[in-house]
């Protein structure tokens, strides 16, 4: 009976390893679905520069819209922001195409393009892939 347990534990502690993996497998970024892309408009309330998924260094955006949460949103690595002379500072008027991702348990908004004023850059490919 105790070895029955034993195995019966080791199984579940697999399957929860395999799980989380699945989920997020380092080095991996999340996907991205072209078919859900949505508009969001709202106001940088924060901007983060973060360690993303693959160790670079993530320009993250907390965005205040409408709903009372603010969003995460996964911009671009700031070096790839860098070259093409794109930044973002508190207080700046957003307007973000993008799609929503699931990172580590948590709602993130995954940016395909971004415009602010009157410049538009893309972070995404048509493809939706990463332009970086």
């Amino acid at each position: 009976m105790n070895r029955i347990l034993g195995i019966g534990i080791s199984l579940a502690g697999l399957l929860i390893a395999t799980s989380a993996w699945a989920q997020e497998a380092p080095g991996r970024s999340p996907d991205y679905d072209l078919r859900h892309e949505v508009l969001l408009h709202g106001t940088a309330a924060d901007v983060k520069v973060i360690p993303d998924w693959m160790g670079r260094e993530g320009v993250n955006v907390m965005l205040k819209t409408q709903d009372p949460d603010l969003v995460h949103v996964d911009l671009a690595p700031a070096a790839f922001l860098k070259v093409v002379d794109f930044s973002i500072v508190p207080g700046d008027l957003l307007e973000l195409t993008g799609a929503w991702a699931t990172v580590g348990g948590k709602p993130v908004f995954l940016a395909h393009s971004v415009k602010k004023q009157r410049v538009t850059i893309s972070v995404r490919g048509p493809d939706g892939l990463p332009m970086w």
